[in-house]
């Protein structure tokens, strides 16, 4: 049974809830600066008032992640494998990428991953092609999208607002292009992120973060703002464990690393050291769960198949999960990564 505290119910049924500042889990009032019901979620860093919508941490749970593509020495895969974060476990659905591909970026809905530049076929080559894989299929297709980029792209970033629409720039242009995932179409959205070099791109709820410009970019406005302080991560190939909790959490130094650093998502403040990596490592490739994200394989100076699992609660990452590891490959790091409920 609910107490309602400090409401009253007037003659006409109407329920009056309070506008302060009582905090609580759980605890709902109305914003007369957002015009909104909002609810106090506490599984935020420090507790904040959101939307009284599902939260953002459980409106999709994540259960599966796939790597496709990667390299190791110079050479490209067109492999795809696929991570169970029940039971952490990889398994190799064999060669189901439509090209081999190394050192892109990509964004997903609910059902599709697509690629920028996915069909370089070759180590570091560019590309103009988008490429699409099926997540509940798990095969490659062809039709039904944008299939073409406005230019050949190598290092770009992608980032995305949930299963709405995504973005991509940088890797041959500072031009940022839509991709709404209703229509699954590309147009211009006319703004300019900065750089137009190797870059790399970090999502949560209401933005995202442009590296290694350092750029924000709110979902709601669709415009780049300057951030102060540090990188998210220490290089654009210090890939993100890029969490739907308050935290993001990357490599600190540049390619490889031996130490984290964590953004807290919800202030946009980034600290710069939290403790050290369970290897010295860079490139990896990282897919996130609910509670835990996972490195699977990297670069250490050679391409390694090794796994390693950094759990958000403790903050504690260990290495050498034979059953995680990368799997039908000779070594394994830059691929692209997305997840999925």
């Amino acid at each position: 049974m609910a107490n309602l505290k400090n409401t009253n119910i007037n003659d006409t049924g109407h329920l009056n809830l309070p506008a302060g500042n009582v905090t609580g889990n759980g605890v709902i009032r109305y914003s007369a600066t957002e015009g909104k019901l909002q609810v106090f979620n506490t599984q935020t860093a420090g507790g904040t008032w959101g939307d009284a919508t599902q939260p953002y941490l459980t409106r999709q749970i994540i259960t599966t992640g796939y790597i496709h593509g990667g390299y190791a020495s110079s050479v490209v895969w067109s492999r795809t494998n696929k991570s169970e974060f029940a039971t952490d476990t990889t398994i190799d659905l064999g060669n189901t990428q439509e090209g081999a591909h190394n050192y892109k970026a990509s964004m997903w809905d609910n059902t599709t991953n697509y690629t920028f530049g996915g069909l370089a076929n070759a180590h570091c080559a560019s590309n103009n092609t988008v490429t699409a894989y099926n997540m509940r299929t798990e095969i490659s297709y062809t039709s039904g999208y944008t299939r073409s980029m406005p230019w050949s792209t190598n290092n770009p970033a992608c980032f995305q607002h949930e299963h709405y629409r995504g973005w991509f720039t940088g890797g041959g242009s500072a031009a940022t292009y839509e991709m709404d995932f209703s229509t699954a179409t590309l147009s211009n959205l006319g703004v300019n992120s900065g750089t137009s070099g190797g870059s790399w791109g970090i999502s949560h709820e209401k933005y995202s973060i442009y590296m290694p410009a350092n750029q924000g970019f709110m979902h709601s406005t669709k415009n780049y703002y300057s951030r102060s302080g540090s990188n998210p991560q220490g290089d654009k190939h210090q890939h993100c464990g890029q969490f739907k909790h308050a935290y993001h959490i990357g490599g600190r130094e540049s390619n490889p690393s031996t130490n984290w650093r964590e953004t807290n998502m919800l202030t946009d403040v980034t600290a710069d050291t939290i403790g050290a990596k369970p290897a010295y490592s860079g490139e990896e490739n990282s897919i996130v769960g609910q509670d835990w994200f996972y490195g699977v394989g990297w670069y250490q100076g050679s391409h390694v198949n090794t796994a390693f699992k950094f759990v958000y609660a403790t903050r504690q990452s260990t290495s050498g999960y034979s059953s995680l590891a990368a799997k039908g490959v000779n070594g394994q790091s830059s691929a692209t990564m997305s997840w999925r409920d």
